[in-house]
């Protein structure tokens, strides 16, 4: 004979797993896991993505292998152009379809082959379309070992000069 309240069908269904407490613990189980993702978010936030340079950045070379005006750079598509302020890192890369663009030091200009756009040593601007924007200026830096740095991922304005 049963003690409680004579029902020993219900007894085993409270003390076991029955549906609501299964419910229960998937809503607050859900409700944790939400939490605890959207703290992971926000920890991620706080990390930077990236400290110092990128992984497309190369080596120029030493800073004594560029004394003329305008030097590409092999297999990078870029240019290091040197002026009295200084030396400056320029793309290569035409802004109209991508082609690879040649300095002419006869005409004193960068010039596409592709389309025939021409664009300005010095600041990069186009002086002849069908291209509309300038070529991209890189940031450049010297290394400890007396490299050039240049960070294609990090565009800088047509005025940023490494002074030497």
């Amino acid at each position: 004979m049963s003690t409680s309240n004579g029902c020993t069908e219900c007894n085993k269904a409270k003390s076991g797993l029955n549906r609501r407490n299964f419910l229960n613990m998937l809503g607050w189980g859900s409700i944790s896991a939400f939490f605890v993702g959207l703290g992971g978010v926000n920890l991620r936030f706080l990390i930077p993505n990236r400290v110092g340079p990128s992984k497309n950045a190369f080596v120029a070379g030493r800073l004594e292998d560029f004394s003329q005006k305008v030097t590409y750079i092999t297999g990078r598509r870029a240019f290091i152009v040197r002026d009295d302020n200084g030396i400056r890192a320029l793309s290569a890369v035409c802004t109209h379809l991508g082609c690879t663009v040649n300095w002419i030091p006869e005409n004193d200009r960068i010039e596409c082959p592709c389309h025939g756009s021409i664009f300005d040593e010095e600041t990069g601007a186009v002086l002849r379309g069908p291209a509309t924007r300038p070529l991209e200026w890189y940031k450049v830096t010297v290394m400890n070992n007396g490299q050039l740095l240049v960070d294609p991922d990090d565009p800088v304005d047509s005025s940023y000069v490494l002074p030497v």
